[in-house]
């Protein structure tokens, strides 16, 4: 190979690599699991245990997730990446949203996904009810 192409390959990669780590596209995984609890049921959390919610102002596939601004310090929003998940779920089930911060948000059929920053530990569940418009994500 030629230096210059040594060069220009060097060029497109870099490139590449930050525009994909700058949106965090391909770089990034996501593992979903299920989880079961005698009151809730069956319900989403991601590979590390962390219960996964949803707003019941958020309608499926509207493309404007509702919680945002304050909102977002007690319920972040779960970002995007390469989806893994059992064989008890779809991958296809799994999108995204562009919000109006211009960053990706997860959604599952549709519905933007989000967790609560009082789950300290693995399968907490204290942001189920919360003002009366959270809830863990069924499967």
């Amino acid at each position: 190979m030629k230096p210059e192409q040594k060069g220009l390959l060097l060029f497109i990669t870099l490139y590449l690599s930050t525009f994909l780590l700058g949106y965090g596209y391909v770089l990034s995984q996501y593992t979903y699991n299920v989880a079961f609890s005698e009151s809730l049921g069956s319900f989403l959390v991601d590979g590390h245990g962390r219960t996964i919610y949803y707003n019941t102002n958020d309608l499926p596939y509207n493309n404007i997730p509702s919680c945002d601004g304050d909102c977002l310090r007690e319920f972040p929003f779960v970002p995007i990446g390469t989806v893994h998940v059992p064989t008890t779920l779809n991958n296809s089930d799994f999108g995204l949203v562009l919000r109006a911060e211009d960053e990706w948000q997860a959604t599952y059929k549709g519905i933007p996904l989000y967790y609560f920053t009082n789950d300290i530990k693995p399968g907490d569940t204290y942001g189920e009810g919360h003002i009366g418009m959270w809830h863990v994500v069924p499967p």
